[in-house]
């Protein structure tokens, strides 16, 4: 994804499906809500193939491991994803696409943050952002 932030909108009738999908999920129907979108946040995630398709809640963004790597993953170049052997490994294994309405730009001036530009469907359909996951465990296993 090339942008740090996309927006969901529930009034949108594929989103609010999307939404309502996920919130038949144990544990997940507090934690996703309608708005704006940003790493470190659960959003949903539509993974499996045309026949198979599954609405999971996907922490977004990928924990770095290892030595001079101590940060999060969440926007990632197409051709750095190709060079790199754990991006590619997932893209490969667990592709999956982020429901959205639009996504954009932004920066922070004093404490309000400040949209630069928006890309959006005019037609009033869902953007689908591509993107992967990798399996893991929190610390509590």
């Amino acid at each position: 994804m090339m942008c740090e932030r996309y927006y969901m909108d529930g009034s949108m009738p594929e989103i609010h499906s999307i939404l309502e999908r996920i919130q038949n999920i144990t544990g997940c129907g507090r934690t996703i809500r309608p708005g704006d979108k940003e790493p470190r946040q659960i959003v949903p995630a539509l993974a499996g193939r045309a026949e198979d398709i599954r609405c999971i809640p996907a922490l977004w963004g990928i924990q770095e491991h290892g030595p001079g790597r101590n940060g999060l993953i969440y926007n990632v170049w197409t051709e750095h994803v190709l060079h790199d052997k754990m991006l590619r490994r997932a893209l490969i294994e667990h592709p999956v696409v982020l429901p959205a309405t639009s996504f954009y730009e932004w920066k922070r001036v004093r404490r309000n943050i400040v949209e630069q530009y928006r890309c959006y469907d005019e037609k009033k359909s869902p953007v689908y952002l591509a993107g992967f996951y990798r399996t893991g465990q929190d610390a509590s296993g």
